[in-house]
C-alpha cells in the first residue's frame, strides 16, 4: 500500500509540473501575442522561466554584431533588493561556457559553478551570489544562435534537470 502512495503522489506532482509548464506557455504567448514591446516579451520570458524554474535569476543576453560579446537585454530576480545584470557585457573570449553555448548551439548546465573550470572567469560573481547550479540555454532567431538564456539557483544541491532544460530550450 505505501508503495502505491509514493506512486499516487509521484504522478500526481508530475501532472501538477505539467500544469505549471502549461501555464507558462499560456502566459508567454498571451504576451507575445498581445503586445508589441519587445523588451516587454523579454522581460515577461525571464520572469515566467525563473518563477516555473524556482530560479533564483534569468537573463536573456544577447550576441553583437561581431558575435564576440553578449549584451544582457532582460534580468528576472527572485530578490528584487539584489542588483540587476542589466546592461552587462559578457565577452566570449573569456567566458568557456557562454562560449560553448554559442559555438554549439545546445544547452549546458554547470553544476557548482563557483568551483567549475567552465565558469572559472565568473567564480568571486557566482560565489558572490551563491550560485549553485547554472543553466545556459541557446537563444535562436530562424535556426541561427543569437544569445543566450542564463538561469541559476542559489538552493544547495540542486541541478537542472534534462525536462527542466528541455522547457527552457522551448521557451527559447
Amino acid at each position: 500500500q505505501g508503495e502505491r502512495i509514493r506512486a499516487d503522489l509521484a504522478r500526481e506532482q508530475e501532472i501538477l509540473r505539467q500544469n505549471e509548464e502549461r501555464a507558462t506557455f499560456y502566459r508567454l504567448a498571451v504576451a507575445i501575442t498581445t503586445v508589441l514591446d519587445v523588451q516587454a516579451i523579454l522581460n515577461a520570458t525571464t520572469r515566467e522561466l525563473g518563477e516555473v524554474l524556482h530560479a533564483s535569476s534569468c537573463g536573456i543576453a544577447l550576441l553583437n554584431h561581431a558575435r564576440d560579446e553578449l549584451l544582457v537585454v532582460s534580468d528576472y530576480r527572485r530578490n528584487p533588493q539584489e542588483a540587476t545584470a542589466m546592461g552587462v557585457h559578457i565577452p566570449l573570449a573569456s567566458n568557456p561556457s557562454s562560449q560553448y553555448v554559442v559555438d554549439n548551439g545546445q544547452s549546458l548546465v554547470v553544476p557548482q559553478p563557483q568551483v567549475n573550470p567552465l565558469t572559472a572567469p565568473v567564480h568571486e560573481v557566482m560565489a558572490s551570489r551563491h550560485v549553485e547550479c547554472l543553466m545556459l540555454t541557446p537563444l535562436r532567431t530562424r535556426g541561427e544562435v543569437v544569445g543566450t538564456i542564463g538561469i541559476d539557483t542559489d538552493t544547495p544541491g540542486r541541478e537542472f534537470s534534462p525536462q527542466e532544460v528541455l522547457l527552457a530550450e522551448t521557451i527559447a
